[in-house]
């Protein structure tokens, strides 16, 4: 029956033994689980690190036996390296992800609000440079605001406006506008809640923007707190989003951004999205058939250009090389089934 208060009814694997706050949670397996999971361990506990240098140490001195998010692009790359030389007892597993970032543009703004200026930019941005450089190829270019691997997933971006690094097609896109001279505007960003890479990719961004001729692009920053204040407040022209989703679904990553009340605070409203597209695939059991309504909203966005998809995110998991069944958690689905995970002989 509803509980009538404040406690909580548990359903899952693990049962919570102990927590202490800001160092680690121990958890059991739950005797009373009656679900379908198979529990292939006998508990686990999480801890928590505070920086990335002190979590990268702890797995490869072996305090911990694995490490899922929290470590940059350039730890993982160098632990892939050391793990394919197979000299350090550690390995580095690699899935698809569903975690995407893009940058968004504030459309009421008096420069960015001309969408000839977006997609301007969508033509110049080349997002497989700045994966390279900055991420080190931990995540793969995203031409859409559904990612792939989700049902309906398109390349509408990739489709209208290349790969990136064309400056004919900007300076066409701008010159129709009547826009002749450079276009000035500030990226925003905050350093860590999207990712630690998070400001060097706007950087790049601005670097490709300014080499065009085209643009005068600079890059600012502020905390956390600040930047959701700002946002809200509409004081930023462009500025970064990252999402990941609740459930692997197209609605998670299409009405959260355009739906009423949404995350974004860009000031974007399409009609057609919200009162047709969204409320007929919500409606729909049948996830693949809605495949057509999310290809056309896609489309809608590209034309538009309220936001660019910049990168989705590869998942990694770096363990011990004893640590076995990692590669059955990492999907699109983002739900890390630490029940599958077994610790036994070394793996190479």
């Amino acid at each position: 029956k509803l509980r009538d208060d404040s406690k909580a009814t548990g359903s899952g694997p693990y049962k919570l033994d102990s927590y202490e706050a800001g160092k680690e949670a121990v958890f059991s397996v739950n005797g009373d689980y009656q679900g379908s999971a198979e529990i292939l361990n006998s508990g686990m506990t999480m801890k928590f690190f505070g920086d990335e240098p002190t979590l990268k140490k702890a797995v490869e001195d072996g305090s911990v036996d694995l490490a899922y998010r929290g470590l940059d692009s350039a730890d993982i790359a160098s632990l892939q390296s050391s793990s394919i030389a197979g000299d350090t007892g550690i390995q580095v597993v690699e899935g698809t992800g569903a975690e995407v970032q893009h940058l968004v543009f504030n459309v009421e703004d008096p420069v960015v609000g001309n969408k000839a200026v977006r997609r301007a930019v969508a033509y110049l941005i080349d997002r497989k440079a700045f994966i390279r450089d900055v991420y080190q190829r931990t995540a793969s270019p995203l031409y859409s605001i559904v990612p792939a691997g989700i049902t309906g997933h398109n390349t509408a971006f990739f489709d209208r406006y290349g790969e990136g690094g064309d400056k004919a097609g900007a300076q066409a896109a701008l010159s129709q506008a009547g826009i002749t001279d450079k276009v000035s505007f500030t990226l925003w960003a905050t350093p860590v809640r999207f990712g630690p890479g998070t400001v060097a990719e706007l950087k790049a961004i601005a670097k490709q923007l300014n080499d065009s001729g085209l643009f005068d692009v600079d890059v600012k920053t502020t905390d956390a707190d600040q930047y959701a204040k700002d946002i809200e407040a509409g004081k930023y022209a462009v500025y970064v989003r990252g999402w990941v989703p609740d459930y692997p679904d197209p609605d998670n990553f299409t009405a959260p951004f355009f739906g009423d009340g949404n995350v974004l605070g860009n000031n974007y409203v399409n009609k057609k999205i919200t009162d047709e597209l969204l409320p007929r695939t919500a409606a729909e059991a049948g996830r693949a058939a809605t495949s057509t309504d999310f290809e056309d909203l896609q489309n809608a966005v590209a034309d538009d250009v309220p936001i660019i998809p910049l990168w989705q995110g590869k998942q990694y998991v770096v363990s011990r090389d004893n640590i076995n069944g990692l590669e059955w958690t990492l999907d699109p689905s983002t739900v890390f089934r630490f029940w599958e995970i077994q610790k036994g002989v070394p793996t190479s």
